[in-house]
């Protein structure tokens, strides 16, 4: 299974200061690669412009969520 997991910034909160949060969690678990990757697609594609406009930045991954033995 995947996760998708997010690096997000609020670019120049102050004078060359950026605000980050890390290892933000998208709460859904996918289960392929591809699907997570077409999942980010479709997120930055509906995110992308209003970030932009609001002076944010953001990194996408997809990251294997640890299995458990039954």
């Amino acid at each position: 299974m995947f996760k998708i997991i997010a690096v997000v910034c609020f670019l120049n909160i102050q004078a060359d200061t950026n605000l980050c949060f890390y290892n933000a969690e998208i709460g859904k678990e996918l289960n392929s690669l591809e699907n997570c990757n077409r999942l980010i697609d479709q997120i930055v594609a509906r995110v992308d412009q209003p970030f932009k406009d609001k002076n944010v930045a953001a990194m996408f991954s997809c990251e294997v969520t640890p299995t458990t033995e039954s």
